[in-house]
């Protein structure tokens, strides 16, 4: 009797979304291309990958991804309106670039496209595989408007920024959308308006969203209406390079590691962030501060410890440690109610932050690189 092979299409539906999970994401899209049960199977099968970023650049769209962190595939669309031709750029790279170790690019090609819908552009391309892309999806990273190789890519107008930031957000929260997008970090790279904000937060399932990033250094951001959201409210990590008017104190006091830009910070709100850090008497715990206009008080910070000030730098293990403690005026340790653990608060002319550490490995668990090397 002759053994049976096994064919796809006999298989039963579960075995398929199994091994449709199996897959990495352009084998899904291509396998979604087959059938409409396939299409069907894919839609409603996890989407697994280690990061997701969509963004619009001048001459082209790109969606980006990875499917396990080490290697980043890339797809720009070049289409105008008008236009019945469309050139598409396929491309992989390594995630870390190693001069010697490994190549910049492992591969690069390009497709045209013709007899297209001439009413259709590269953001209509763009924004349709980033909707496939968004069903039943569970990222490690999301990355909106931003990318995620640091490379250049040519600023787009801002007319067609605004144009593609409305589609998204409207793509995005449409009542079409019924599955909120889990993933552990947020990178949205945005602008002003705080109620757009809030709503792209809350296509977020808040149970799985740990770390909050905010990107838009030349920007002031209205931050109230954010910081109500049920998935600000859960985050753990924020990580803001904006600059926030309306933040308070209490607004991000559960957050276990900070980053933040501030345009000043009052010396009662820095002991209120210390005091806070001491309690949760958890290793690993951090903050850092950048001051973009104001500079740390030190002798008027010294004035609110509970504590007689006593600089106590660290020993620097490495010569990179070594030269980025240099540019640090004060550092005081407290102690906090776990005896093996200890808050190690240092002050640089335009910088403040602070890291709980084991007490007997002190010189290697203070953050000393961050704000500097991120």
């Amino acid at each position: 009797m002759s053994k049976l092979e096994p064919i796809w299409q006999n298989l039963p539906l579960h075995f398929k979304s199994k091994c449709v999970q199996k897959l990495d994401y352009k084998s899904r899209c291509s396998l979604r291309k087959c059938s409409k049960l396939d299409m069907h199977i894919v839609d409603i099968s996890p989407n697994n990958l280690n990061s997701l970023a969509i963004n619009t650049y001048e001459n082209y769209s790109f969606l980006s991804w990875s499917n396990d962190g080490d290697t980043v595939f890339s797809v720009k669309y070049f289409k105008n309106l008008g236009d019945s031709d469309m050139k598409i750029e396929f491309s992989a790279s390594p995630s870390v670039y190693l001069p010697g170790k490994n190549q910049k690019s492992i591969f690069k090609k390009s497709i045209f496209l013709e007899n297209l819908d001439p009413d259709s552009d590269d953001l209509d391309f763009v924004l349709s595989d980033f909707k496939i892309a968004q069903k039943k999806l569970n990222c490690k990273k999301s990355i909106i408007n931003d990318f995620i190789l640091k490379e250049y890519h040519p600023i787009a107008h801002p007319d067609r920024t605004m144009e593609f930031r409305e589609r998204l957000l409207n793509q995005m929260t449409s009542s079409g959308q019924k599955n909120q997008i889990k993933t552990e970090i947020l990178h949205l790279k945005w602008h002003k308006n705080s109620q757009e904000i809030a709503e792209i937060l809350k296509m977020f399932e808040s149970k799985n969203l740990k770390k909050l990033e905010f990107s838009d250094r030349n920007a002031t951001w209205q931050m109230a209406e954010v910081a109500k959201t049920e998935q600000w409210i859960k985050a753990e990590q924020l990580w803001m390079e904006v600059m926030a008017e309306d933040l308070k104190i209490e607004d991000f006091r559960h957050f276990s590691e900070i980053q933040m830009h501030v345009r000043d910070l009052e010396e009662k709100d820095l002991w209120s962030v210390i005091q806070n850090f001491r309690s949760k008497n958890r290793y690993g715990a951090s903050f850092h501060f950048t001051y973009r206009q104001g500079e740390p008080d030190l002798q008027r910070i010294l004035a609110t410890f509970d504590v007689i000030p006593d600089d106590k730098p660290i020993r620097a293990a490495t010569q990179i440690r070594s030269i980025l403690e240099r540019r640090i005026n004060h550092t005081q340790r407290f102690q906090i109610s776990n005896p093996d653990l200890i808050l190690v608060v240092m002050i640089a002319d335009k910088e403040v932050w602070g890291t709980v550490c084991h007490v007997a490995n002190v010189d290697v668990e203070a953050k000393v690189e961050t704000g500097m090397l991120r």
